[in-house]
């Protein structure tokens, strides 16, 4: 993926993310939400709606970004 992003052979043009919800347990907080990202991978723009979910540990303090999942949405 890192390699795909240095090489230039997938750009990210544009991120739409949907209102998210977060809920904070203690030192944990989970996030949801949606979003439509439109790509170019080797010259072809390709739209990708998903549905993502990220969990963040709070660790001396300060939120740290731990998890991040993300499962594309069928097309109708």
């Amino acid at each position: 993926y890192i390699q795909s992003l240095r090489s230039g052979d997938v750009r990210y043009k544009s991120v739409e993310r949907d209102p998210a919800s977060i809920i904070v347990h203690g030192d944990c907080a989970f996030v949801t939400g949606g979003a439509r990202v439109t790509v170019n991978v080797r010259g072809q723009d390709k739209l990708i709606h998903m549905r993502y979910s990220n969990a963040w540990l709070k660790h001396m303090g300060a939120w740290r970004f731990s998890l991040w999942h993300a499962t594309p949405v069928p097309q109708k």
